[in-house]
């Protein structure tokens, strides 16, 4: 039997040696590929990576003069070759298919034309595109193994639409509760024709209802130009997630956004936290009142208290059951605390909040255990007795006033009116 064993453990030690083994193997053939390929990877570049042109009929028959740099980041000697493809690839003029770059030029330019006359051009409304490819070719003294590295510049003539046409994004600056939540508007008027009034009308909602509804000032557009939209809101709403609907609205024609955005950051207040019928050395139930300032529900929120005495040593770590809020509602939430083997004395601690969706939420607290029960002061300022305790200052209350009154009608009676 002991034998069986050993030769198994044998054949265990064997079979993972024999994997580390191959992973060695394939880790070194890894690293060995690569430093055939690495140098390579910044072989070549170009810059500007983008031409774009806004087509207009004042550009009928002319010939756009451009150019572009090819990089040479390793100062080595290379030969590249040139070539268009895309849908402008007849109207992209090459003076030269092939360039020779020298040890030590960082980077060479290379010219090239835009022909725009109409029997090179087949444009339709939108984006054109064509892209000019820069192919390097290994040289002799390369390995077999080198890569064929390849950049492009891309060109791009925005030809207009027929009549009025938008194109747009919205941007939100996000703010907090009662501050000012921004809305900027780049818009691109992509037709033909001018436009001569164009706004922006916004409403924002939450998953119920409608809240607001804002509108910005009228502007023009001229044809291929760009011009923005700011519109400013005060945020006075609870905190959360809420819908922006954009009508941008352009002479006689809508076009609609939709975006999300957010007010605040998602939040659960800790208000207080008391007991009542505190008997230290038994379980007590600690009654923490929270409330959800998010505008949507929290799903599996729940409470950690822990304590440190005076000396930093930790007496107590404990979490409540998880509990879902509803949006704004105010919860307690019990957490049942067992006391045996605590003392008398002040501590130190936190109590913190926390959800399965990440929601992390930490307050300090001091509290104070003493013959008469316990008090605990949140890091606000505010100090939470015990509910007991705070019930015998009511009787304290109505027993003065009670023995106010009792000694007014005493008085009363000796000295009556004459």
């Amino acid at each position: 039997m002991k034998r069986e064993t050993k030769t198994k453990t044998r054949e265990t030690m064997k079979k993972g040696e024999n994997k580390k083994k191959i992973f060695q193997v394939c880790l070194f053939a890894i690293l060995f590929v690569s430093l055939f390929f690495i140098p390579n990877a910044l072989a070549i570049g170009v810059s500007p990576g983008r031409k774009t042109i806004d087509y207009t009929e004042e550009m009928v028959g002319e010939t756009i003069h451009c150019s572009f740099k090819v990089l040479n980041p390793s100062l080595k000697n290379t030969n590249v070759d040139l070539s268009v493809k895309g849908d402008l690839e007849n109207s992209i003029i090459l003076y030269e298919n092939s360039l020779e770059i020298f040890s030590g030029q960082e980077s060479v330019e290379v010219p090239y034309s835009i022909d725009l006359s109409r029997n090179s051009l087949n444009l339709k409304p939108g984006k054109n595109q064509a892209e000019i490819l820069i192919t390097e070719n290994p040289s002799d003294d390369e390995n077999a193994f080198s890569a064929v590295m390849s950049v492009a510049t891309q060109i791009i003539i925005n030809y207009p639409y027929p009549g009025k046409y938008i194109e747009s994004s919205i941007n939100i600056q996000e703010s907090g509760k009662n501050e000012t939540t921004k809305f900027s508007i780049p818009v691109i008027n992509r037709g033909e024709e001018d436009i001569e009034s164009l706004k922006a009308k916004i409403n924002i909602s939450n998953k119920n209802s409608s809240i607001t509804q804002l509108e910005s000032e009228s502007i023009s557009i001229k044809s291929m130009d760009r011009e923005e939209l700011d519109v400013g809101w005060i945020a006075n709403v609870p905190m959360g997630v809420y819908q922006a609907t954009i009508d941008l609205v352009y002479d006689d024609e809508i076009a609609t956004y939709y975006k999300t955005f957010k007010v605040g950051e998602v939040n659960v207040e800790v208000f207080d936290i008391f007991t009542e019928n505190f008997e230290l050395g038994n379980i007590v139930t600690l009654k923490i009142l929270v409330e959800n300032e998010w505008n949507d529900i929290l799903k599996e929120v729940y409470a950690n208290l822990i304590l440190y005495d005076e000396s930093g040593e930790k007496i107590a770590d404990i979490k409540t059951a998880p509990y879902d809020l509803e949006p704004l509602e105010e919860k307690r939430i019990p957490l049942h605390w067992d006391t045996t083997g605590v003392e008398q004395g002040k501590y130190t601690g936190k109590i913190r909040i926390l959800s399965r969706e990440g929601l992390s939420i930490e307050r300090e607290i001091f509290a104070e255990i003493n013959e008469y029960g316990i008090g605990i002061e949140l890091e606000s300022g505010g100090f939470v007795l015990e509910e007991e305790t705070a019930l015998n200052t009511g009787f304290l209350i109505v027993l003065v006033l009670a023995l106010g009154g009792l000694a007014a009608w005493i008085i009363f009676k000796k000295f009556p009116r004459k």
